[in-house]
């Protein structure tokens, strides 16, 4: 929030619009995006006065060129292969100088822990996950002076038990886990007792979970 607040702001993949409630009222207008009429059914029935909610692909966004000033879009990119396109969509429509932000897995780090499944994770596909190097490989591409953050960084590297439960998950293709009580999956899951307990925003500066990026379009 202290990021953004313009005369327009983008939230591509807005879910239910919990994202587009911390923008600030005023003087930004927030355009929330998904692809799902059910999730944008929710949206809208916030009823947020300065929002529009719009269903369409991330990758072809129905907004004109250079017309918002700030655009978040969180845990979206690594759902595609497109990567390439979908940021030059954001670079088309945010105006020069305006603030991006952008979030997305480490799939190092997240494989280290065991939350990493081949072709879905927690429910969702995730074909484009990537390791960190990639993602600022991709993001140095179109986006000028990026600025990287971190939440969840690793406190200790997996040990050899850590890494032979995430491998026995990572085994269990027909999630028959789920058949047991939380009580005994939070046991038995050792990823959660390998990362930080608080979920702050922090200057990347170590290994993290979940890499947050903010740059400048002015390339």
């Amino acid at each position: 929030a202290n990021l953004v607040g313009g005369r327009g702001d983008l939230d591509v993949a807005c879910r239910d619009g919990y994202v587009s409630v911390i923008f600030p009222e005023k003087p930004a207008f927030v355009y929330g995006v998904y692809n799902d009429e059910k999730e944008l059914s929710a949206a809208k029935a916030r009823n947020l006065k300065n929002a529009k909610f719009l269903l369409a692909d991330a990758r072809r966004l129905p907004l004109l060129d250079r017309s918002v000033d700030a655009c978040v879009s969180l845990e979206t990119i690594e759902h595609f292969v497109e990567q390439d396109e979908f940021l030059k969509e954001i670079k088309r429509v945010v105006r020069p100088d305006g603030v991006v932000i952008i979030s997305t897995p480490d799939k190092d780090v997240n494989m280290k822990m065991g939350v990493y499944h081949g072709r879905g994770h927690g429910g969702h596909e995730h074909p484009g996950e990537m390791p960190l190097e990639k993602f600022k490989e991709l993001v140095a591409r179109h986006f000028s002076e990026p600025k990287y953050y971190g939440q969840l960084f690793l406190k200790e590297e997996p040990r050899f038990l850590h890494k032979l439960v995430n491998f026995i998950k990572r085994l269990d293709f027909l999630h028959l886990r789920r058949i047991f009580s939380k009580k005994i999956r939070d046991k038995l899951n050792v990823s959660a007792r390998l990362v930080e307990d608080d979920f702050g925003v922090k200057p990347l500066v170590g290994k993290a979970a979940q890499v947050i990026v903010v740059c400048v379009n002015g390339k």
